[in-house]
């Protein structure tokens, strides 16, 4: 009877393989010529060229899906035909610098391609520094404010979205160490973003920020802080934004 053979333990294996090597490096070889040198060397230049090759391919492919994708992505912005892009409440100011005020957005899409998940969020500045409103219009424009997955569907066309909320914010006072004769001058903002994908997944942010005027379509300011319990009338127009090209979001 015949006794079946085990398969080598990975040890076992392991000094074949070794002696092999030895046995190998021991063996007489045919001295290498100058025509296998060339040979290697040609054979390496091709596995590099193709390499390099199918890298830039790569990046040409990447570049015509982005292009496509572009070519093809929605563009929302706040509606301002009729000059109602934003309808505001008034803005009442209590006696400690509380802020607060409702708003609506007015939206639409300006493409031919349909707009998901369309959703805006802004937030209320009362400073005397512009900074302010910057810094506010970026946290505005965080993932988690408008790329969570909420909103709706927007077509080209006459169909518009309004997303409403209360703000509230702190009369925010920087220019504290003012030099003589300067005055610290006090102004409204309302600055945030508006977010939407398309159907490539691709997050997407229009930027806006708009200032306050009052009936005349002057700047709404005043100098110093608020003394007492104020309310300010008034309406927003735009004063700076920005689109960007999208971007995959962190909640996908």
């Amino acid at each position: 009877m015949t006794e079946e053979r085990l398969p080598p333990t990975p040890s076992e294996f392991i000094d074949a393989v070794h002696d092999w090597l030895l046995h190998w490096w021991d063996a007489p070889h045919e001295k290498s010529k100058p025509a296998d040198w060339a040979m290697v060397g040609l054979t390496i230049g091709v596995a590099v060229a193709a390499f390099v090759s199918a890298f830039i391919i790569q990046g040409q492919l990447e570049e015509a899906r982005t292009q496509t994708r572009l070519s093809v992505r929605p563009f929302v912005g706040l509606d301002d035909e009729g000059g109602d892009a934003i309808q505001n409440s008034v803005l009442h100011i209590d006696e400690n610098g509380n802020a607060y005020m409702q708003y609506v957005i007015r939206g639409k899409n300006f493409s031919i391609a349909p707009a998901m998940e369309v959703f805006s969020y802004a937030n209320l500045v009362v400073s005397d520094d512009l900074n302010a409103a910057l810094e506010q219009g970026k946290e505005a424009c965080r993932d988690e404010r408008i790329g969570n997955h909420i909103g709706t569907v927007l077509f080209q066309g006459k169909n518009r979205v309004f997303t409403g909320f209360p703000t509230t914010t702190k009369v925010d006072a920087r220019r504290l160490n003012l030099k003589p004769g300067e005055r610290a001058m006090f102004s409204v903002w309302l600055t945030g973003c508006i977010g939407y994908r398309d159907q490539f997944n691709f997050l997407y942010r229009t930027k806006f920020r708009y200032q306050m005027v009052d009936s005349k379509g002057s700047v709404v300011s005043w100098i110093g802080p608020p003394e007492g319990a104020i309310d300010v009338t008034g309406k927003f127009i735009a004063t700076g934004g920005e689109i960007d090209a999208g971007e995959i979001p962190k909640f996908k």
